[in-house]
């Protein structure tokens, strides 16, 4: 008789750890799922901006809410004298959000 109650205690020590188990997983996944972020779906922008204007190009991207994302320039060996590159055009790629 002993050894059946021992026995049902270890079967309700067993069930309430699975449960707290069980209840603990479901909790990380529930708040897993709350604390994401909704996926964004971004707008993308790519110009093509002189080195005179990379500036206001840049300052008027920012101001309309646009992330700069990379810039790439171009550029061209310039002979005055002593070789040189000299960027001609500039790419600027920007993102936000729709």
């Amino acid at each position: 008789m002993v050894t059946r109650v021992a026995g049902g205690v270890q079967g309700w020590v067993l069930v309430v750890f699975v449960g707290g188990l069980l209840t603990c997983l479901a909790f990380a996944a529930g708040s897993t799922r709350a604390g994401q972020e909704p996926k964004k779906v971004w707008r993308y922008q790519a110009i093509e901006a002189q080195p005179t204007s990379i500036q206001a190009t840049l300052d008027d991207l920012g101001r309309d809410g646009w992330e700069v994302f990379n810039v790439f320039s171009a550029s061209r060996v310039s002979n005055d004298g002593e070789p040189k590159l000299v960027p001609y055009t500039f790419y600027v790629f920007a993102r936000k959000p729709q």
